[in-house]
């Protein structure tokens, strides 16, 4: 078994393996019920910048600042995978820009009663995080856990 200094993120390609799997980290284990999803400034009037956030890999638009949401409480989660990857994750309402791929898993899911999908950048197909859809009664809603480090704010 290899041993880093640091995790690495798998490759964009090996996201791709039924075998890759996802887990919450155990400092950020919620209680029992469902995620309180909550938007974060959803209501932005006309005289209010617009704050995009882009790709940090190809500047393509990715979804704004405004979309920003609460999931469990917070907007931030660190989450790592079976391979020792740890994922600094914002939750985002909406993320036009972002491409989702892969049929939705249950698999050890960060967010109890949703199912993720990968998604990934519009304009080069760097992975950015993942598109997680409710399958519970109570939890019909969408939302994105983008990878904090791969989206950046840009310039309209």
């Amino acid at each position: 078994m290899k041993h880093h200094n640091a995790p690495q993120e798998p490759s964009p390609a090996r996201c791709l393996y039924p075998s890759w799997y996802l887990f919450r980290l155990p400092n950020h284990q919620t209680p029992g019920g469902s995620p309180q999803n909550t938007p974060q400034g959803d209501h932005q009037t006309e005289d209010e910048p617009i704050h995009p956030m882009r790709c940090t890999a190809c500047g393509h638009g990715i979804t704004f600042e405004h979309h920003r949401m609460a999931v469990d409480g917070k907007h931030d989660h660190t989450f790592f995978n079976p391979h020792g990857a740890v994922f600094h994750l914002g939750c985002f309402d909406q993320a036009h820009g972002c491409q989702v791929i892969g049929t939705p898993s249950n698999d050890f899911t960060w967010f109890a009663g949703y199912a993720w999908s990968l998604a990934l950048c519009g304009g080069c197909q760097a992975h950015l995080g993942w598109q997680f859809d409710g399958v519970k009664t109570g939890n019909e809603g969408r939302f994105y856990a983008l990878i904090l480090g791969k989206i950046r704010p840009g310039q309209d």
